[in-house]
This record gives structure tokens, sequence and C-alpha cells, in this order.
């Protein structure tokens, strides 16, 4: 079954208008008739096996023992899919939070704050993305502590965690 939505004359649609409104009626009659009039049966789908797994919501892979807890999420698969890759963890660091930098004898008590060191995983086989995505969590440090990306990101991924680093952070605050 297809439907289409749009105005006749090419202009923009209201912002509001989106398929579900727009379709929900008119798929609901045709449904409604083709059950009524027993040229469709509501038919049981088989249950799937699934099954419950833990991944790291950074790298999508198995959670570890040493991937750290808030970064835990429960999912589920396919019983019978592929086992899934596990993740590498982390490791737990301090840094200084006023610029994401590292701890001085200047840091003041409530700056440092508690984070983690990754190490950026692939899942292209030969890891041809791994140069890329470390750049990626590490202008998104720098973005995120004041600094601006550098001119060779792309900009289009902006991480919202600020107590990850794929490097150890090296350099101190002013």
């Amino acid at each position: 079954m297809l439907f289409r939505a749009g105005n006749a004359d090419g202009t923009p649609m209201n912002k509001n208008a989106f398929g579900g409104t727009i379709h929900a009626a008119p798929v609901k009659k045709i449904f409604s008739y083709l059950l009524k009039n027993n040229y469709i049966i509501n038919e049981d789908i088989p249950a799937v096996d699934l099954m419950n797994v833990s991944i790291n919501k950074i790298s999508g892979k198995a959670a570890s023992a040493s991937t750290p807890a808030e970064f835990v999420v429960s999912t589920v698969k396919y019983k019978d899919s592929p086992g899934l890759a596990e993740d590498g963890g982390a490791t737990p660091i301090t840094f200084d939070g006023a610029c994401n930098g590292a701890i001085s004898p200047y840091t003041f008590g409530d700056n440092i704050r508690n984070g983690y060191l990754i190490t950026p995983t692939t899942f292209m086989p030969n890891g041809m993305d791994l140069a890329e995505i470390t750049q990626r969590w590490n202008e998104s440090t720098a973005f995120m502590s004041g600094g601006t990306p550098t001119p060779a990101s792309s900009g289009k991924v902006i991480y919202t965690f600020n107590n990850i680093f794929a490097q150890m952070p090296t350099e101190m605050c002013p």
C-alpha cells in the first residue's frame, strides 16, 4: 500500500502535517473494510526468541566488566543472532573541569572532576575510521570546555558526555 501526501500546487505542507496524522484515517478505513469483508484476517504474530543484553551506550558493544555502570543500558537482541563484540571499557581518571584539562597544583578542589579515558572503537574490520572517531571525541571535549573545534572538524558530531576523553588531558588550565 502506498500513500502520498502533499499539496497539489507544490506549496509546502503545514509544519504539523505528519504521515501518521495524514494517513492514519484512510489506512484504518481501508484495512477495516478489508477485515470486515474477509479479504484479510488477523493472525497472531509468532513469538520471536529475544534475549536481554547489556551494551555500552557509547560504543554500542556488549558491556564488559570494565564498562562504567553509567554507560550501561539494557536492550534486546535476537537469541540466534551473532554475539556482540565486547566493549573495551574505560579507565577512571580525574581532570580539571574548568577547562577539561590536566589537574595542576592550582586546580580548585571544586573543579576536580571524575571522568573516563576510553579507547574509541570501530565496527569496521580494518579500523579505518578510528582516527576520525578519536579526532571527533577530542574536538567534542575541547568544544565543551569553551574551546572551538579545529577547522578540520566536520562539525556533524558533538557528544554530550563531558567526562569522557579519548586521550589523557595533558594541558593545564591557564
